[in-house]
């Protein structure tokens, strides 16, 4: 039984120089849609999630079916001089990451 829908919304820094990661769990064929933005909107961010990377990007939407149970990770990377916000905004059937994971534990 898949988890009941819910939508959050957060901002996320990324400090300069300086990589941030936000995972949520999905259990297999789970929906998740998702959209963010970075304020300002700063070009040289690259974004990785569900194996999927991007590069020279400052937003993105999409929606994900879960193929398998587990952990899907968004990792965004700021090569820049100044921190920048993410706005994150979530819906679907799926749990959301405690904290975003600071970089001495990115693996």
């Amino acid at each position: 039984m898949l988890p009941p829908s819910r939508s959050d919304t957060l901002d996320l820094t990324v400090d300069p120089q300086r990589e941030l990661s936000y995972e949520v769990g999905m259990q297999a064929g789970a929906t998740l849609v998702y959209a963010w933005s970075a304020t300002p909107r700063d070009k040289r961010l690259s974004c990785e999630f569900a194996g999927r990377r991007t590069e020279g990007v400052s937003d993105a939407h999409s929606a994900l079916v879960a193929q398998s149970s587990g952990w899907y990770r968004w990792r965004w990377k700021n090569p820049g001089n100044r921190s920048v916000t993410i706005h994150l905004k979530l819906s679907g059937s799926y749990e959301p990451g405690a904290v975003p994971l600071p970089p001495s534990l990115l693996p």
